[in-house]
């Protein structure tokens, strides 16, 4: 469990490195642009780890985070507003930092280091 709250929304949230050209030239918009549609979920990321932080006592966030992260990433293939597209991005991060913050903390409990070090890296 812990290994797919870290390896999903890594995958979501670093795909679209990969595509900058793409992404550039489908929404017709400049290349800084697109490294802030590439990067808000970065900022995202440390909000949702310092909110995992001091709400971690209202109960596991797991399946509730990964079911938004679901939702967004759907809403997300369907837009094609930069602006929209931004702020979705900006709430994957969020949503990232809460489940892999959970995640390395499942992990670490577990107390099996082939477990800590898939998730930690």
């Amino acid at each position: 469990m812990a290994i797919i709250g870290y390896v999903v929304p890594t995958f979501i949230l670093v795909t679209p490195t990969f595509y900058i050209t793409y992404i550039s030239k489908t929404f017709s918009i400049p290349y800084y642009t697109t490294f802030i549609i590439i990067g808000s979920p970065y900022i995202g990321r440390f909000i949702g780890t310092y909110m995992y932080s001091r709400f971690r006592f209202l109960g596991t966030p797991f399946m509730v985070s990964m079911s938004v992260l679901g939702l967004i990433s759907a809403y997300m293939s369907f837009t094609d507003n930069v602006s929209v597209m931004i702020i979705l991005r900006f709430l994957i991060g969020i949503v990232f930092g809460i489940s892999t913050s959970f995640a390395v903390e499942v992990a670490v409990r577990t107390r099996k280091q082939h477990i800590i070090g898939l998730t930690t890296g």
